[in-house]
């Protein structure tokens, strides 16, 4: 060693001059040193610089440059090494690996579907348990864009020019048996380009069924349930009664009782006890 520098001595727990004219492969470890020494002879034989990577101290890892020092004849008559100690950057790269692991894995999971895709519609990233339910691979869908992934029945051109324009950002989807909620959000560039859109679909077909069963159920209730707001106002109505006394639910929606049995019923002080408490029955 002819120059050691302050970061060289501190990693090798020394003085600089305390380095000078020591052997190097005496100080590294043999596994180390046999390697490191061929690539020092490498350099010395071609003339040219060598990279090397390896494992020093308390599994310390360092990307080497170690370039050759040519005399006036051409011949190497020394080697320089620039070492970069990637231990850090090494460690926070594994972290970043488990951590998109284990994000991957929960969206696998997700009961429902994330993806990605860029304004021409190519889908970047695709996740989540629906594809199970599908049988279809996130692996083959990543790069298709999603008119293909959808199939000649859905023609994704209008909502893909919508959805990137921003006047969409919800959409109900019927997809075969299956019906989902989808929602978009927009990822803008510093110039406010759309660069992708994150979608997110949830799965509402057992929601769908379960009204659709509660519809059924009320619409053959042998009376009427309704539900009114604080101002009096009809907000769902339904039950077999409705057809005998010639109405609709859609009729009644959004219309006060008085409006329909008529003030002289007392409807209005009957509303004001329901409302305050005092008339439960």
């Amino acid at each position: 060693i002819l120059i050691a520098n302050q970061t060289f001595a501190e990693i090798m727990h020394g003085t600089q001059e305390s380095f000078v004219g020591k052997y190097l492969f005496d100080l590294i470890p043999p596994e180390n040193a046999r390697y490191r020494k061929s690539v020092f002879e490498k350099v010395i034989e071609s003339g040219k610089a060598q990279r090397a990577l390896d494992i020093g101290r308390n599994n310390r890892i360092f990307d080497s440059l170690v370039y050759p020092i040519l005399n006036s004849q051409g011949q190497v008559t020394q080697v320089a090494v620039l070492s970069r100690d990637l231990t850090e950057i090494h460690k926070i790269a594994e972290e970043l690996k488990v951590s998109q692991q284990h994000l991957k894995t929960l969206l696998s999971h997700m009961p429902g579907l994330l993806f990605v895709f860029d304004p021409q519609g190519t889908l970047k990233l695709v996740e989540g348990k629906i594809l199970n339910t599908l049988g279809l691979d996130p692996q083959l869908l990543t790069g298709l864009k999603i008119a293909d992934a959808m199939g000649p029945a859905y023609d994704s051109k209008p909502y893909l020019e919508k959805i990137v324009s921003g006047e969409m950002q919800w959409e109900e989807l019927v997809f075969g048996e299956f019906t989902y909620d989808l929602y978009f959000s927009r990822i803008m560039d510093q110039e406010d380009q759309v660069v992708e859109i994150i979608g997110v679909a949830l799965d509402k077909t057992e929601l769908k069924k379960s009204q659709q069963f509660l519809k059924n159920v009320l619409n053959n209730l042998p009376g009427i349930l309704f539900v009114l707001d604080p101002e009096g106002q009809i907000k769902l109505v339904e039950g077999s009664v409705l057809n005998q006394i010639g109405f609709s639910s859609q009729d009644l929606v959004g219309r006060r009782p008085a409006e329909i049995l008529g003030f002289e019923n007392g409807t209005e002080f009957w509303l004001e006890n329901v409302l305050s408490g005092k008339l439960t029955r």
